[in-house]
């Protein structure tokens, strides 16, 4: 028997990625998303335990470039404006994640 956790997952797998926000605003309503709306293409899941949005720290650069940003320019703005305030965000705060590759 699949537990809560596995359906919720496998939920989320299969929801397109133009219905991504709007799944995550129905099911978690006080998580915060990213501005501008260019953003959510970055998002690649939820903390299932906190409710708060994930996002791919080089799917964001990707993201910035895409609306004109060099990635010199586009890291500095995840940097500066996403991470430096996040300590400063309530506790629903989205989280941004880097992949470890090995």
């Amino acid at each position: 028997m699949a537990t809560k956790s596995t359906r919720k997952k496998k939920m989320v797998a299969k929801i397109k990625c133009n219905e991504k926000l709007d799944y995550l605003r129905q099911h978690h309503p006080d998580a915060i998303v990213l501005d501008p709306r260019e953003l959510d293409d970055a998002i690649t899941g939820i903390n299932i335990v906190t409710g708060q949005i994930v996002y791919d720290y080089k799917m964001l650069i990707e993201c910035f470039m895409r609306m004109g940003f060099t990635e010199e320019q586009s890291i500095e703005v995840i940097e500066t404006k996403a991470i430096g305030m996040l300590p400063y965000i309530v506790e629903q705060a989205p989280i941004i994640m880097e992949t470890i590759e090995v």
